[in-house]
């Protein structure tokens, strides 16, 4: 596949092909990073907003879950920006055209001690590679988009609050938790894209990979 004409972004530092959207090379921030809403940063294992009350503000919010096709009219249309909020190895994979990639997990390095009980704990159930949320997300959203523009959220499967009997609270999902902290920051337009990354390529979307 051809390398994904991406925008830049901290994750991927700038990009290396010509960009349909102008933007800025990616920089380090260089101003200290806000305490994004929901996260506590003094709390180890991060102080992550419950669920729950994630549901109640999306729900609140009315936040949409475009299909495919909506979304690449949108995009057609220089209506949106997309934001894959996936870890960076799941991106390089594949990813739509122009995307802004600011994972919003992260691996958890470092070698303080409640870092490798988090790493330990996630092994003992039979995941290889942790994350920990980014801190920093917000924060690098907003370094290259502002709370005007209209964001489309995208993770590998997209989410929903439709309620059913196994699921009370819908399916919890990266991109709505994405969309629940950009909203704490003030952007004004947010939807996410439903049945995430897949749901693109079943819909006979390209997808690139990133080089």
């Amino acid at each position: 596949m051809a390398a994904a004409m991406s925008l830049p972004c901290s994750a991927f530092g700038p990009a290396r092909a010509r960009l349909r959207h102008r933007a800025p090379l990616a920089r380090p921030l260089q101003h200290p990073p806000r305490a994004m809403a929901g996260l506590d940063r003094s709390n180890p294992d991060g102080g992550k907003t419950d669920w729950r009350e994630m549901y109640e503000v999306l729900t609140d919010y009315g936040i949409k879950a475009l299909d495919a096709n909506e979304v690449n009219r949108r995009l057609g249309r220089g209506k949106a920006v997309v934001v894959d909020v996936r870890i960076e190895k799941e991106s390089r994979r594949a990813c739509i055209l122009d995307s802004l990639v600011v994972p919003l997990y992260q691996p958890i390095s470092g070698l303080a001690p409640y870092k490798i009980a988090r790493r330990a704990a996630f092994l003992a159930f039979g995941v290889v590679e942790a994350t920990e949320l980014n801190a920093d997300f917000c924060d690098e959203v907003r370094q290259y988009i502002g709370v005007d523009v209209p964001v489309i959220l995208v993770c590998g499967i997209g989410g929903t609050l439709e309620a059913d009997g196994s699921y009370p609270y819908g399916r919890r999902s990266r991109s709505l938790e994405a969309a629940y902290y950009l909203l704490q920051e003030g952007f004004r337009d947010v939807s996410i894209l439903d049945g995430g990354i897949s749901a693109w390529g079943k819909a006979g979307f390209d997808v690139y990979a990133m080089d």
